[in-house]
Parts: C-alpha cells; sequence; structure tokens
C-alpha cells in the first residue's frame, strides 16, 4: 500500500506524519512560523512525489445546513456551485456535504455547507507543497474527520456532541444522526483550575444553542463525549456530572485505542493520532479545495494508473511469452519423439518388406489395377432404370407388342469404341402394333404417341424413332396395287433408341 504525507494545521502548529501500511508514522509537531515552514519544505524533500493530506483546525471555519430541491447530476452541481457561492464568495475553500432527504411532502435533499472564511493559514504551506511538486490529494476541516471516526468509537447514541481539547482550544462538535450539524473552536488561555469553569459554560452554551435550532429537544439531556486524549477532562466529566441536563461520557485513550484496535503506545505519538489515521485512509469525500490545487494529484494518480497498467501488461506478456515457450518446447519434444517413432516404423517396414516373397507384378502396377476396379465399380449400370421406363409407356399403349429390348451401358459410337470416359445408359427396343389393319396413316400416329410416352418419362433424355413400318422417303420407288389390302407380318414393325439421363 503506498505512502502519504499527513499534515495537521493550526493557527499555532502544524503537526507532520507519514501513513503507511495501514499505521501512522514520524509524527512531529512544527511551529507555524518561518522556521516550521523551513522544516516542512526540508520534510517534504525527502519524501518527494507523494500525495499530501491536510487537515485544518482554526476558528475561522464556518458550517450552514441548508435545505434545496431534490435535484441530480449536473444540475445539483451548478445549484451547490451556485449556494457555495453565494455564501462563501471570499474563500474558494469549500465543500456541500450530503446527508440525506426530509421527511415531508416535498422530500427536499439536506446538505451541509462547510467552509474555511479565511485560509490565510494555509497558504504559507500550500506554496511549500507547489514548490515542491507535492501531489495534494485533500484538504479537509477537522469536525468531517471526526465524523468518519465516530463509527469507529462504538457508541450508543446517534445524536451527540463530541468535545475535544487542542492546541487551538476547546473544539465542539455536534452530530444528528451520526452526520455534522456543526461545530466551534473557542479558543482557551486560562489556566487549567479555571479552564475546567469555561469548559463547562462554553457546553451550556452549545446546549441553549442547540435548543434553539430546535436540533435538541429542551426534556431530552444532551449526550456529550469527552476524548480525552491526554486525560485534560476529569474535572470536567465530575463538574458535567452535577448538571441534570447533560449524560457525560468520558473517552479516554484506552477506549479509543481499544475502539481502533490500536496499541496505547500509538495513540500517544501525537494528540490527534486517531484523526490522523482516519485521515490517512484514503477518504476523498469532503474536500474543501479547490479543483485547481488538485490537478498535480490528478496527474500523479494517472502516471500511476498508467505505470500499474505497463506493469500488468509486462506481466502479462512475460505470461503469454513463456506459456508460448513451454507450449514450444512440449511440440519440439512431441516432435522428435515422432520422428523417432516414424525412424523406428520404416526400419520396421524395410525389414519386413524385404522378408515377403518377389511378386510378379510391381507395386505401381497392384495399384493401377485396384483403382481401374473402383473405377468399373463407380461405372456398373444396371437395365432395371431402361426397363422401368418401357414398362410405364406400355402401360398406356396396350396396341404396342414388344418384340426385342436391348439395353446398353454405354453409347457406341460409330467406330464401335466404347466410350467409358463419360458413360450414356440407354437403349433400342423393336415393337409391332397389333392388331395391324394396314391404315399407316394411324400407325404412324400410335407410333408417335408411343415414342412422346417414352419422351416424356423424366428419367429419359432423348427417344427418337429409327424405324418406321413405311418408308417415307420421297426418293423411294412405289410397287404393289391398291386392290391388295392384306397384311403381312412385319408390316408394323417399328423401333426406338432411348438414351436415360445420368
Amino acid at each position: 500500500m503506498s505512502a502519504q504525507l499527513l499534515l495537521y494545521v493550526s493557527r499555532q502548529q502544524a503537526i507532520t506524519a507519514i501513513w503507511r501500511n495501514g499505521t501512522v508514522a514520524d509524527c512531529q509537531t512544527l511551529d507555524n512560523d518561518t522556521a516550521g515552514w523551513q522544516a516542512f519544505a526540508a520534510w517534504l524533500k525527502t519524501h518527494p512525489r507523494l500525495p499530501v493530506y491536510i487537515m485544518v483546525d482554526t476558528v475561522d471555519e464556518d458550517y450552514r445546513s441548508e435545505t434545496l430541491p431534490h435535484t441530480t447530476g449536473n444540475t445539483r452541481s451548478l445549484l451547490l456551485k451556485r449556494k457555495l457561492t453565494q455564501n462563501y464568495r471570499a474563500s474558494p475553500f469549500s465543500v456541500a456535504e450530503y446527508q440525506g432527504r426530509g421527511n415531508d411532502r416535498r422530500r427536499d435533499d439536506i446538505f451541509l455547507l462547510a467552509a474555511l472564511t479565511k485560509p490565510d493559514v494555509l497558504h504559507p504551506w500550500l506554496d511549500l507543497i507547489q514548490q515542491q511538486a507535492a501531489p495534494l490529494q485533500g484538504i479537509y476541516l477537522l469536525p468531517l474527520v471526526s465524523e468518519w471516526l465516530l463509527p469507529h468509537l462504538g457508541l450508543p447514541d446517534q445524536d451527540l456532541l463530541l468535545v475535544s481539547r487542542h492546541d487551538v482550544g476547546l473544539r465542539q462538535s455536534y452530530f444528528s444522526g451520526g452526520r455534522l450539524k456543526f461545530s466551534r473552536l473557542t479558543p482557551l488561555e486560562q489556566a487549567e483550575s479555571a479552564a475546567v469553569t469555561l469548559y463547562a459554560d462554553e457546553i451550556e452554551k452549545t446546549r441553549f444553542y442547540l435548543n434553539s435550532l430546535r436540533l435538541l429537544d429542551k426534556e431530552r439531556a444532551l449526550a456529550v463525549y469527552l476524548l480525552d486524549y491526554e486525560a485534560h477532562f476529569d474535572s470536567l466529566a465530575t463538574a458535567l456530572a452535577q448538571d441534570p441536563a447533560i449524560r457525560c461520557t468520558r473517552l479516554d485513550t484506552e477506549h479509543i485505542c481499544r475502539q481502533l484496535k490500536l496499541s496505547a503506545e500509538k495513540c500517544r505519538l501525537c494528540p490527534i493520532y486517531p484523526h490522523l489515521l482516519l485521515l490517512g485512509r484514503a477518504q476523498t469525500r469532503n474536500s474543501i479545495a479547490p479543483a485547481s490545487l488538485l490537478q498535480p494529484y490528478r496527474l500523479h494518480v494517472f502516471g500511476r494508473a498508467l505505470y500499474f497498467a505497463a506493469g500488468g501488461a509486462l506481466a502479462a506478456s512475460m505470461l503469454v511469452a513463456g506459456a508460448y515457450t513451454l507450449a514450444s518446447s512440449r511440440l519440439e519434444a512431441r516432435q522428435a519423439e515422432l520422428i523417432t517413432a516414424t525412424t523406428h516404423l520404416s526400419n520396421e517396414y524395410d525389414v519386413i518388406a524385404r522378408a515377403f516373397p518377389r511378386s510378379p507384378v510391381s507395386a505401381e502396377q497392384l495399384v493401377t489395377a485396384v483403382h481401374v476396379v473402383q473405377q468399373l465399380k463407380q461405372a456398373r449400370r444396371q437395365p432395371e432404370p431402361f426397363m422401368g421406363v418401357v414398362s410405364r409407356a406400355l402401360r398406356s399403349h396396350s396396341e404396342i407388342q414388344l418384340n426385342r429390348l436391348q439395353w446398353q451401358a454405354g453409347r457406341i459410337d460409330q467406330t464401335g469404341n466404347d466410350t467409358r470416359v463419360s458413360p450414356i445408359p440407354g437403349g433400342t427396343l423393336d415393337a409391332v402394333l397389333n392388331p395391324f389393319s394396314g391404315d399407316y396413316r394411324a400407325a404412324l400416329t400410335q407410333i408417335e404417341s408411343f415414342a412422346a410416352a417414352l419422351q416424356a418419362d423424366p428419367r429419359v433424355s432423348s427417344a427418337s424413332i429409327t424405324h418406321l413400318p413405311l418408308n417415307l422417303d420421297p426418293s423411294a420407288a412405289l410397287h404393289g396395287t391398291t386392290q391388295d389390302r392384306s397384311t403381312t407380318a412385319g408390316a408394323s414393325e417399328f423401333s426406338i433408341h432411348l438414351l436415360l439421363r445420368n
């Protein structure tokens, strides 16, 4: 976990510390003068480029509760910016803390406006931070940090007055529902014996003020918790116990350390150790620093993000490279195993092959023969499709009598060579008309009808009439007599050649 530089600033002094790995160390107290500023500059040089967290504790603070219409997003941001400008025009060190919504019908948003009205106390320290180019993470008011502290103290009350003593005086912060409502710092310069009475009077004034604001019912006792880091409030706790309108509880160092799970020695390193501890836990809300002062920190965060992204990319690339290297070594080992196995099998094959008897033909001739047989099996044709086509046509032409049927698996050209490269199945059928009355015109019509029936079959490529019972050649010689009407055998013979589709 990265380290952070912590700076507590008041009108009289400052406290520096380093937050690292969940603890606060190297606490030093500096005076708020030239000598303290020089010591702070030297301290920044010894810890370059570490983000700086500042906590302010002065009387120049202002807290106001505001009820605004319920808005969200950019509208809320513009409304809050306008409200902060109206109330704290002279100081850019302000913040608006959202504290929930009201219980009435409108359900307006409730905000606590907080500001450092006189930021001159910060100027020497901010100048040194800018000179050393240290990234400023944020500036926080001590009462708002106390709000982060409350959940860790395990207190039974949610509405309470938290009282603590610092070098600048008596700090009183009132919380309702665990949220800060107002805080006031009273400078005290009296002796310890007179301070107890003054402390009690200040707390009593605060109780009356809460009653006037209706933050506290008059019939209810005010719950007061004394943060007693250095055992200053023994007498005050006894004095407040005499007042029936106040219910006082003293929180000593042992109780605070036990709730925060810290050793008492650590809590005694500096008087505001619990506040510094929570400040270093990267609380990013409620900073009063203007955006212009936080620009170096944004660049610092962006640079760290790039650094971690580059580191992540480098680690990922190294993992991928390692995985590829491992896979490559495994593949090379497997390749070597396969080469060895292949060589071994090749040697065994050669030994076995030499032991075989000599074959009358070569291996190439055997391979060619196998290929020819496979081609013959693939090209083998059956006559069933051809016969089925003829049968379907004969069903519708009962006057056709089949004499001979010749089937061919392949088409034979005029030279008598078998075209096995692209065989076309087909065949020839010889038939006669039975009965035949000698009317050749009717016979030709019947033959053409039969040929058309064959051609209409989807499996037939072509059906051509190769022989008719009547010679239609105009150059043929006429013979016979018109008086002879007898029919001879074979007078109605015809032939049709069929080609089927592949």
